[in-house]
């Protein structure tokens, strides 16, 4: 070994602790040391002590992976925001896109379904009208309750009978009063059952007639003529005017008028089919 080699250890500086720690050896280094091995670090401690005086902040190794790293969380975070932003978009995008597809669909199906589907092949509801008798016994004596009635009924009209005038019962239903009530499905079986037992000796065959709604219709101002007041209720609704129109046989009448309480009148009208009751 010769007395120009330096034996210390090298120094890496890149802070002001290096500084010190490299000139802090140069003082206790031997004095043969040869000091143009440490001409790097004399200038790198010169460029910092430099630094150091125009208050330029020292950046060691740390500082700066430091600042890499905030600057490296900073774009992640845009990062993140962009994707976010797009997130939203495609999330817009498709729903758009959804609603125009199920607009589209419905509006293909429904217009499929019209013209695949002729009116005449849509199936009509049949109604169906019950056509019914009351049977009564001539004498209360006779039977004991609306039971019996039905059995004595049943056997004046016999499965035997039935048959011979094609006639065709629905139910037997028991009422109040000892009395009975027989449905069937046609107006002519009821005219058999009548012709059946209407000369019995022990049964009375009813037909019931039904009643016509009434209408009440208060608050009718005095200064409307009796005689005017039907024609009135029509002019001022047009279902009733159509109605009336189309069925002659129905009719809309007033039956009677009576003063109210409070000043106006009432009144009650009628037409054939339905007896109206209202009250306005």
């Amino acid at each position: 070994m010769t007395g120009n080699e330096d034996t210390s250890t090298p120094i890496t500086i890149s802070s002001i602790e290096d500084v010190t720690k490299f000139l802090k050896s140069i003082t206790n280094s031997h004095g043969n040391t040869n000091l143009k091995t440490h001409k790097s670090n004399l200038t790198k401690s010169l460029a910092i002590i430099e630094d150091l005086a125009l208050g330029i902040p020292i950046r060691n190794n740390e500082s700066k992976l430091l600042e890499e790293i905030a600057k490296l969380k900073s774009e992640l975070a845009s990062k993140d925001n962009e994707i976010l932003n797009i997130k939203n978009e495609l999330i817009t995008i498709k729903a758009e896109s959804y609603d125009k597809i199920v607009k589209h669909s419905y509006a293909a199906i429904t217009n499929k379904q019209q013209t695949s589907t002729p009116k005449s092949s849509i199936p009509s509801k049949q109604v169906t009208s019950n056509h019914f008798v009351i049977i009564s016994p001539k004498d209360d004596n006779t039977t004991k309750d609306s039971n019996q009635l039905i059995s004595m009924t049943k056997d004046k009209i016999s499965n035997k009978k039935s048959l011979e005038n094609g006639l065709r019962i629905k139910k037997f239903q028991p009422l109040r009063g000892k009395k009975c009530l027989i449905k069937c499905d046609s107006a002519n079986d009821i005219d058999k059952i009548c012709s059946l037992l209407d000369n019995d000796d022990k049964l009375t065959v009813k037909k019931p007639t039904k009643k016509n709604p009434r209408v009440m219709i208060m608050g009718i101002s005095k200064d409307i003529p009796k005689d005017e007041l039907v024609n009135y209720i029509v002019s001022q609704n047009p279902i009733i005017d159509n109605h009336l129109k189309s069925n002659k046989d129905d009719s809309l009448k007033v039956i009677f008028d009576k003063s109210d309480r409070v000043g106006p009148s009432s009144a009650f009208k009628n037409h054939t089919r339905m007896e109206t009751k209202s009250a306005a």
